[in-house]
């Protein structure tokens, strides 16, 4: 009998043990799933780094808007569902001034381009960089942000700290279990790691993605574009139809590379592992850094560590880091911009009359790469002075860098020709003021060009009210002798 119940006893505890060690692992796989173990190497140049200041012109797009006037032109439900950007950080929405490396100007001082494919990417980088700036500490690690001062306020924090596994900045909690602290023991704070930061500043946009580490951010786009498409489905004043164009894609970029390719609103990966990661803006990087363990308010606090925490860091200083990693990561909000067709109108300087007009279409083939030949056209018309002449359109386009570059020869005799050329990056639907190169000269007037996508334009919205739409009347079919210029 007694040894049927040590048998009973040995059983029971044996299987106690197996649930305890059950449950143990699953919580060990949770934790790992959602931190970061990015190396010692790259955790101490990152706290070399100093942190920046962001200002208005940081807050830019690549078109060269300010992304406060860009939600608010193209967005105003979800201005009226955070009034808090109006607030941040005393920055009111106001439009950038124009200078000599903008590509895109607004000759009516408002927003510009239609509610089209490169527009919708646009606002989701708005979103994005907005979203991920209501976290940041400035470069004494204070919070930035009137919510977050008063919410972490009575703690006696000044700044969000890093805190490992942290992902809700409003929860005051534990860093998560694992690890040894690096100088006693683990306080309550509230905090985010740098997967935390991204997946806050995702889920403060309304853009819900799943919890993950930064490994496995860099790993599963699959997650990245599913969540997109409920996103984009609450962007109603776009139409349907070019919201399957949008989708995050991922390249990788050498050390030499990667300061010149990033684009606002990419989520970059570096370190062994792709360990850490943030968010790009303009020449800067949102990103939360610290050491990975649950340690004592003097190593991750952002007030005794500021460069620990929420904060902004140059892109400059990326190539810099980990000697022995060559490569980073980057999963990219990308227009897919095939079979979009585009006008080109151009003018002469000074002109209010477009001489010449050209609708391009973009049509390649699936999977192609480099510089890809477009549909070229032809017409046949008179300059302002009455001469008559053949003007051919031809040029590229290339899908990756979404680059068109073209040229525009003007045949008025077979002695009497010349062409010039443009290259640019559609970042906008409308681009104004396109100035280029003289290939073939013979004299002339300097031409301006303006373009314009025709794809996928909403019919009644407000953002037509806040457009600027060239006051330029089109004279098609003439065509004129002038210098092409791009900026």
């Amino acid at each position: 009998m007694k040894r049927s119940l040590s048998i009973v006893a040995l059983t029971i505890t044996l299987f106690v043990s197996i649930i305890v060690l059950f449950f143990s692992c699953n919580k060990h796989d949770q934790q790992e799933e959602f931190t970061d173990n990015p190396s010692v190497e790259l955790l101490e140049q990152l706290d070399a780094i100093p942190s920046e200041d962001l200002t208005e012109s940081d807050l830019t797009l690549e078109n060269g808007n300010n992304i406060i006037d860009f939600i608010q032109a193209y967005d105003s439900e979800f201005l009226e569902d955070n009034p808090w950007i109006l607030e941040f950080n005393n920055v009111t929405p106001s439009s950038v001034d124009e200078d000599e490396t903008r590509v895109m100007t607004k000759a009516n001082g408002g927003i510009t381009g239609n509610a089209g494919i490169v527009n919708l990417k646009n606002l989701v980088v708005s979103e994005m960089l907005i979203g991920g700036a209501f976290f940041l500490n400035d470069p004494a690690g204070n919070a930035i942000n009137q919510q977050v001062k008063d919410k972490i306020a009575d703690a006696g924090q000044k700044g969000l700290w890093y805190k490992w596994g942290g992902e809700k900045w409003y929860e005051f909690s534990y860093p998560d279990e694992g690890g040894e602290p690096l100088d006693g023991s683990p306080i309550e704070c509230y905090g985010l790691d740098c997967s935390g930061f991204v997946f806050a500043t995702m889920e403060r946009i309304g853009f819900g993605i799943s919890r993950e580490n930064a490994y496995s951010y860099y790993n599963n786009l699959k997650n990245w574009n599913n969540h997109l498409k409920s996103f984009l489905a609450t962007k109603t004043q776009f139409s349907n139809n070019i919201k399957d164009n949008l989708e995050f894609k991922k390249y990788v970029y050498s050390k030499s590379e990667i300061e010149n390719n990033v684009e606002p609103g990419d989520i970059i990966f570096w370190g062994p592992e792709k360990g850490h990661m943030g968010i790009v803006g303009r020449n800067f990087i949102f990103q939360s850094n610290g050491w990975p363990h649950p340690a004592h308010a003097t190593d991750n606090s952002s007030t005794n560590t500021p460069r620990r925490g929420p904060r902004v860091i140059a892109v400059d200083e990326v190539h810099k880091m980990v000697k022995n990693v060559t490569q980073y990561g980057v999963i990219r909000l990308v227009a897919n911009l095939n079979n979009t067709h585009w006008s080109l109108n151009i003018k002469c300087e000074g002109r209010d009359t477009y001489i010449t007009s050209f609708d391009i279409e973009i049509n390649l083939k699936e999977s192609t790469s480099g510089d890809m030949p477009i549909t070229p056209v032809s017409t046949i018309g008179y300059d302002y002075g009455g001469s008559q002449c053949v003007v051919y359109f031809t040029g590229s386009f290339n899908p990756e860098t979404q680059v068109l570059k073209c040229s525009v020869t003007k045949t008025y005799s077979v002695n009497d020709t010349r062409t010039d050329g443009f290259e640019v990056k559609l970042i906008d639907d409308n681009i104004y003021d396109i100035v280029g190169s003289k290939i073939v000269s013979n004299g002339g007037c300097t031409n301006v060009l303006d373009l314009m996508n025709l794809d996928n334009q909403t019919k009644a919205n407000s953002v037509n009210q806040n457009v600027n739409n060239s006051s330029s009347t089109n004279q098609k079919g003439n065509c004129t002798d002038g210098v092409v210029y791009i900026d």
